[in-house]
């Protein structure tokens, strides 16, 4: 029974540590996200303006692109992280743990 608690608490502690490091990384990736659009703005204002090429503005639309996928895989894992803690706790479900 012992044996059985504890793993079940390694198990719990664990799936804490993912959510917390998949938390970060969520929040890392819209930085990125938020940079790269502001990144590609200017460079859609250079391009508009004359100044920029097409070469720089497919460049970063494709950083913009690539930064959006990094934060869907990133939320992907931060619910997985989320319902696996939600699931060791015993409280399955979306409503049952507070994001903020």
């Amino acid at each position: 029974m012992a044996d059985t608690e504890q793993q079940v608490s390694l198990d719990v502690w664990s799936s804490y540590q993912s959510f917390n490091i998949e938390t970060k990384s969520l929040s890392r990736t819209r930085e990125l996200v938020e940079q790269s659009r502001q990144a590609l703005e200017v460079v859609q204002g250079r391009y508009r303006s004359g100044v920029g090429s097409m070469i720089e503005l497919l460049n970063a639309l494709t950083t913009y692109a690539s930064a959006e996928e990094l934060y869907i895989q990133a939320l992907g894992n931060w619910q997985r992280s989320r319902l696996k803690l939600a699931a060791g706790l015993g409280r399955l479900g979306f409503w049952t743990m507070d994001t903020k």
